[in-house]
């Protein structure tokens, strides 16, 4: 399974903390590092870090890479023109599949925040199973609290 990580963005969601230059998924909010940190650190160990990219805009590319050495400069996408969030997801796997590979393809948020990080393992590999003949979507979700 690979993971494409969503970050872009425009900072204006949480407001006065996110601007432009820093929006919430940048932000450490509970002193444990940055939301898409927590992000790429709760896929692992099911997906590995050679499988994760990541979406964001021209403007925090160099941001995304400083937040996240370990993923190679090829896989953190800075779209060509922000147009939200299907569009996004639409480019980014269309230059996944370009750059080699199939499979199956999480689709996360950098900016969410789990409880527990192994039961959402635990989802999103029953997830990648039963999506894994490559005729479903799925769609998971957790009511917000």
């Amino acid at each position: 399974m690979r993971a494409l990580i969503l970050a872009g963005g425009t900072g204006t969601r949480f407001w006065p903390l996110s601007r432009r230059a820093s929006p919430k998924q940048l932000l450490d909010l509970e002193g444990g590092g940055s939301l898409l940190r927590a992000t790429v650190d709760r896929l692992a160990p099911l997906v590995a870090t050679e499988s994760v990219w990541v979406c964001t805009t021209a403007g925090l590319a160099g941001k995304v890479r400083e937040a996240l050495p370990e993923v190679a400069a090829e896989r953190i996408l800075a779209e060509p023109e922000g147009r939200n969030t299907a569009p996004a997801i639409g480019w980014s796997v269309q230059t996944m599949v370009a750059a080699g590979g199939d499979g199956v393809v999480a689709v996360l948020p950098s900016d969410h925040r789990m409880a527990d990080p192994a039961a959402f393992r635990r989802a999103l590999e029953a997830a990648a199973g039963a999506a894994g003949d490559g005729e479903r979507v799925i769609a998971l979700g957790v009511p917000p609290t």
